[in-house]
């Protein structure tokens, strides 16, 4: 079993929001954190374990709280519990309604950021933590002190009702959705048949904003679809529910998107819709060709050009050795140097490591996902870049191998000995490649490689 601790853009504390709290209050908060994580995971696991139990023995049964895509909803304990599965077949199989469980809490984690940014007021989250085990994922929450009349915002039936009640509410969602480059649509409620009705709002149709008549906060809840999803595959069913596009691409797009595109909840009118899809198609394909280009010849030109020193360095600590019965023993300081990726990273020509020294740590395994993710890519696009970097692979350049020694003693300031730069030759004529950038020097810019330190 486990959390989900890989949400893609993390609770930051840019604005100092944590350090000025006092530190008591962080000790008691982090201790409620630890025990409702307990808590929740023992009993996802238990609902888990006992799926396949006839309804009588099971120790927690299932409640009727409405909806259809959340899965079965349980409550145990000041427990709220939605068990992922795709019960009416609306995600195409189980794997894909849990992404949805994720989903909700990069929505929590987003709106939590702007929260603690003092970008966006009012708003209050509740604590929730994913459980998987066995193979299926539980999302768990604590109760909160809502009922059905209490929503302000949003819908709560399928669109059967549409709420924008709280104009203060609304304005906040309104700035937030210009932080995040969510689009505001009209939202048609489906349940009248005597007029039609329909609301304004700036996230998607199904989340929910309530303010309790106990503490009179306002709550938000739902938010698994807060960013748009991607140009839909015919082949794949419900992809609008939870092939999303990640925040750190929308937040880079020109024009603002969609969160309902390609769904119901976006046909207010015919030209409403079809504006709305056109701009998610015209992003997504920016995504899948100039963004996944643009990032497979970027990381492509690093990692050459980092392995192209290790390698000039390396051969020319060889032609050292070879050549040191002919220089007098007081003048060799040379230090042999590993060329594998545990090394010391490699000092540039002015003494300090630069980007390309540390590539090595940049695109190290554990750090690929989270290296797509900051770019605004989807792992679910690996095959594109890995198809991209094929179209990438270098070629050998023009030019004799004096002129390549020259062109790379100028780019590092460095002279080469005329025995270290025979060896050099020899063993770097593989590496002392060039490219053909397909991507424009704009974009490539816009979406270059994040620094080690990033």
């Amino acid at each position: 079993s486990g959390t989900d601790d890989d949400l893609g853009d993390s609770l930051r504390d840019d604005d100092g929001f944590l350090a000025s709290l006092p530190t008591d209050l962080l000790l008691r908060f982090g201790e409620l954190v630890r025990d409702f994580t307990d808590a929740a995971t023992n009993t996802g696991r238990i609902i888990i374990d006992e799926l396949f139990l006839p309804l009588a023995k099971k120790s927690i049964p299932p409640i009727n709280a409405g909806g259809i895509a959340g899965g079965l909803k349980y409550v145990h304990k000041g427990l709220f519990c939605k068990f992922v599965i795709d019960e009416y077949g609306v995600y195409g199989g189980n794997e894909f309604a849990a992404k949805s469980a994720k989903h909700d809490l990069r929505g929590i984690d987003l709106y939590m950021n702007l929260c603690m940014r003092g970008l966006v007021r009012l708003l209050h989250f509740p604590l929730a933590v994913i459980v998987r085990w066995r193979g299926f994922t539980v999302l768990v929450m604590c109760v909160l002190p809502l009922s059905s009349d209490t929503i302000v915002y949003g819908s709560a039936d399928g669109a059967r009702s549409v709420h924008n009640k709280c104009t203060d509410v609304a304005a906040q969602l309104e700035v937030a959705a210009k932080h995040l480059n969510v689009k505001g649509h009209d939202v048609v409620a489906r349940g009248s048949i005597m007029r039609v009705v329909k609301e304004h709002l700036h996230t998607c149709g199904d989340v929910e904003v309530h303010r309790s008549r106990v503490d009179r906060r306002y709550y938000m809840l739902d938010l698994h679809r807060i960013m748009p999803p991607s140009m839909p595959v015919s082949t794949i069913k419900g992809g609008f529910l939870y092939r999303l596009l990640r925040p750190e691409f929308v937040r880079r797009c020109a024009t603002p998107l969609c969160s309902d595109a390609f769904s119901v909840w976006a046909r207010s009118s015919d030209q409403a819709f079809a504006e709305h899809n056109a701009e998610v198609r015209a992003a997504s394909r920016q995504l899948e060709g100039t963004v996944v280009v643009a990032f497979a010849h970027a990381l492509t030109n690093r990692y050459v050009l980092l392995l192209r020193r290790r390698l000039r360095v390396a051969a020319e600590l060889d032609a050292e050795r070879r050549f040191a019965h002919l220089v007098p023993a007081s003048t060799c300081t040379s230090t042999p140097l590993s060329t594998s990726s545990s090394s010391v990273p490699l000092a540039s020509g002015n003494g300090r490591a630069t980007d390309e020294d540390n590539l090595d740590d940049v695109i190290d395994a554990d750090n690929a996902i989270l290296l797509l993710h900051r770019v605004g890519i989807n792992v679910r696009f690996i095959g594109l870049v890995r198809h991209a970097l094929c179209d990438a692979e270098p070629k050998p350049a023009d030019g004799s191998p004096s002129a390549q020694r020259q062109a790379a003693d100028d780019a590092t300031g460095t002279t080469t000995t005329t025995a270290a730069a025979a060896a050099a030759a020899t063993a770097t004529a593989p590496y002392d490649v060039g490219f053909v950038t397909k991507a424009t020097s704009t974009t490539a810019t816009v979406y270059q490689l994040p620094t080690a330190s990033a």
